[in-house]
């Protein structure tokens, strides 16, 4: 923490230096930020600037957090194992409404549930990422309110 400068014994040149400072610590500012509406950089770093030290520390608690989340989900790939568990079920599905539509004898009832073994075991086919929000929900501010 920096030492205290007497205000009684302020100089211009002083005044000056804590003005400098203080535009410095608010540079790149936007106002106008919406609860629910994601803040562009210079929102969040308003918002960041007019919360408390408590609320500083308990935002960058939660940046940390959701980084070793994000990581975690990274190295355990789940956006592609939620994309072949979700390929998969589509596949079962697809069987099942099969099955719903026939009358079956033993031997089509044995190929259907082969179908579905194959479904469940062999990798799905290669379906374009689609962007999710599903390993943890990061905060969109600073200070959650």
């Amino acid at each position: 923490m920096t030492d205290r400068i007497p205000l009684d014994h302020l100089t211009s040149d002083a005044l000056d230096a804590l003005y400098d400072e203080l535009d410095r610590l608010h540079a790149g500012e936007e106002p106008g930020w919406s609860k629910g509406i994601k803040p562009t950089a210079g929102q969040w770093i308003a918002r960041w600037n007019q919360t408390s030290p408590e609320e500083r520390l308990r935002a960058a608690e939660q940046v940390i957090d959701n980084g070793a989340t994000a990581e975690r989900c990274f190295l355990m790939n789940h956006e592609k194992r939620l994309a072949r568990a979700e390929a998969t079920i589509a596949r079962v599905r697809e069987l099942r409404d099969t099955w719903l539509r026939m009358t079956l004898e033993p031997g089509q009832v044995r190929r259907l549930l082969d179908g579905i073994t194959t479904a469940l075991d062999q990798p799905a086919p290669a379906a374009a990422p689609q962007p999710r929000e599903h390993c943890g929900d990061a905060p969109n501010s600073p200070a959650r309110r």
